[in-house]
């Protein structure tokens, strides 16, 4: 289980850099902290060996050196170096490759995961009771020019109330609002239902939503944050909006600014060009917000810091938001050379702006090299996640839909659909594995037990008929549908006795399949480890 989940895509340790840690938070510690190791002073929320450094850690401690103070000269904690999870990505142009500018440019972009309710797509959704939410990502965009270095941090994250949407073989599962689906729950609109024990659901709602964005303001240090709430407005993503946007309402609005945009009525297809009206709305936050900016030939003085931060989300917090955040980071990227004099004018508020203005091409290709890190970063968050490349990235690599990225994205739901369905609760096992949110054994020493094959007890068989049901009706499913193709192809005597064979075998395939969906929770691959 370690071996699959450390083989995956997307980690990356440094021991020059501190990876877990934005350059603003960087740029606000004391001599005591820089001085400290990687390992000692990095952020836990994006370590995920640290559970497994913690032995080292322990024992380092308890030498006599640390004991008795003795000064040394290498720090022993440089043998445990963090690793994050995520996409790291650099473009690099030297200083002779620019006719107009004179300095060397060094573009780059961290997304770093949390650990805090890590997970896959299904198996995790929504908040935790100390307001973590699933897929938290933070991405920071720097940029080291002439002297000059930019940081621009973005969020995304699930959306923060207590939501699931547990896996079924259903193509979209049915999201349930509050708490648990192990408990009973009655049937709301558009495929959504509601846990009927939770007779206060949008207090409860409002209470984890506010613990959640009190904690990035101050706890975290992110300031005002402005949601770019990207879900649809009807259909089954519907209610999940509403009810974020209940919870969000009784915020102060100088600290969180809530804006809503369907992506997919707005965009359809194809007219991608109407993200320009979201930009219109974000970027006076932008310009408000702004973001840190140090002149390195005046003795490192900070002449802006980030005072706000977009926190981004879709259903899966994969696709539309990292179309919007490349957007967002182009803006950012435009008003840092702005700020320098490299740029005249206004930020772009166009959706193809990493097209068509002047600074995709003051460097040979950067528009290009641009997008492609980004459409880099959207595929390996997705396969961290969701188990396949970024939907979608055929905008950010070309700045426009193609037919052939349509048909790629066709491709990549089917094969999510089948991860997430048959693979996903061993790849939620593995992460819980890896960042000692299970433990094999308990405080006594014995082996924890796990919970059935069938996962957490929602199924609608006993364990004692699962097993064979789950392996018997596949088998009948195939046979059926073998029958209804061989009917088909071989010749009989008249038409009705084929007619008869193809209805028979055909409606038995169908009938099958329907038990098969019925009882689909029996059939999903369910993580099986309780974690602590």
């Amino acid at each position: 289980m370690l071996n699959s989940i450390l083989s995956s895509e997307g980690f990356y340790y440094s021991t020059t850099y501190d990876l877990s840690h934005t350059l603003q938070r960087l740029s606000d510690t004391d001599p005591k902290f820089k001085a400290s190791s990687i390992y000692e002073r990095a952020d836990t929320r994006f370590t995920w060996n640290k559970s497994l450094l913690t032995e080292w850690e322990s024992m380092l401690n308890s030498t006599s050196s640390f004991k008795h103070k003795q000064t040394t000269s290498w720090n022993r904690f440089d043998y445990c170096v963090p690793i994050i999870q995520g996409y790291v990505g650099i473009i690099s142009y030297p200083e002779n490759l620019s006719d107009t500018i004179k300095g060397n440019l060094v573009y780059s972009l961290i997304s770093r995961r949390s650990i805090h309710r890590t997970g896959t797509r299904f198996n995790a959704r929504g908040v935790d009771g100390e307001g973590n939410c699933a897929n938290t990502v933070e991405t920071e965009q720097l940029v080291d020019i002439s002297g000059h270095r930019f940081s621009f941090v973005q969020l995304r994250g699930s959306v923060p109330i207590y939501w699931s949407q547990r896996p079924n073989l259903r193509y979209k599962p049915a999201v349930l609002l509050g708490g648990s689906q192990l408990t009973s729950s009655i049937t709301h609109s558009d495929n959504l239902t509601v846990n009927e024990t939770e007779k206060n659901l949008e207090a409860i709602q409002a209470n984890i939503a506010r613990q959640h964005f009190h904690s990035l303001i101050y706890d975290y240090g992110y300031g005002r944050q402005t949601i770019i709430n990207l879900l649809d407005q009807k259909g089954m993503e519907r209610n999940l909006g509403h009810a974020y946007a209940m919870a969000v309402s009784a915020l102060d609005e100088k600290e969180v600014k809530y804006e809503s945009f369907d992506f997919h009525h707005e965009c359809g297809s194809t007219r991608w060009d109407r993200l320009g009206i979201l930009l219109e709305h974000l970027i006076p936050e932008l310009l408000r917000s702004k973001q840190l900016h140090i002149d390195m030939n005046n003795s490192a003085t900070i002449i802006t810091r980030q005072t706000g931060t977009f926190r981004s989300n879709c259903i899966d917090c994969l696709d539309r938001t990292n179309v919007i955040q490349s957007m967002l980071s182009w803006c950012a990227l435009e008003q840092a050379m702005i700020e320098i004099g490299i740029l005249q004018g206004t930020v772009s508020r166009t959706a193809d702006a990493s097209t068509t203005s002047p600074l995709s091409h003051l460097w040979p290709g950067f528009g290009f090299r641009f997008k492609s890190i980004w459409a880099n970063n959207a595929d390996y968050c997705s396969l961290q996640y969701a188990g396949t490349p970024a939907l979608k990235t055929d905008f950010t690599r070309t700045g426009k839909r193609t037919f052939y990225g349509i048909l790629m994205d066709g491709y990549y739901s089917i094969i999510r659909y089948y991860l997430n369905n048959f693979n996903d609760g061993f790849r939620q096992d593995s992460m819980h594995l890896l960042l000692g949110q299970y433990k094999v054994m308990d405080v006594n020493g014995n082996l924890k037990p796990l919970r059935g094959p069938g996962g957490p007890p929602r199924r609608r068989l006993k364990n004692s008929d699962s097993e064979w049901f789950t392996q018997f009706l596949p088998l009948v499913f195939s046979f059926t549908l073998a029958m209804s193709v061989l009917c088909c192809i071989f010749p009989t005597a008249h038409w009705t006795e084929k007619a008869t064979y193809v209805l028979f075998w055909g409606g038995a395939s169908v009938l099958s399949a329907l038990a098969i969906f019925a009882y689909g929770d029996d059939f999903v691959d369910h993580p099986r480890f309780c974690p602590d």
